[in-house]
């Protein structure tokens, strides 16, 4: 006889992480040829990639500068941290 036990997860994995860019192309081109993602949709204004079975998502800022990163005496309070699993 198996018992099976079930788990309720409050999340299952990421599923988007949105990054702000200050030149499209550029941006699409590092993580399409640098990273290895796939460009799933895309226009001057938003792209979305996909690097496994995470969405990136790519805003223009209108070629302003992307908004600093807050400091205090720790260091930087990121806002969006991506780690990545290394390939074998």
């Amino acid at each position: 006889m198996t018992v099976q036990t079930e788990v309720n997860q409050l999340f299952l994995g990421v599923q988007d992480i949105y990054f702000h860019v200050r030149d499209m192309q550029r941006a699409v081109a590092f993580y399409r040829d640098v990273l290895g993602c796939t460009a799933v949709d895309q226009s001057d204004y938003w792209s979305g990639l996909q690097l496994g079975g995470v969405r990136l998502g790519l805003h223009w800022t209108g070629g302003a500068p992307v908004p600093a990163t807050p400091r205090d005496a720790h260091g930087e309070k990121r806002v969006t941290t991506l780690a990545f699993c290394p390939g074998t």
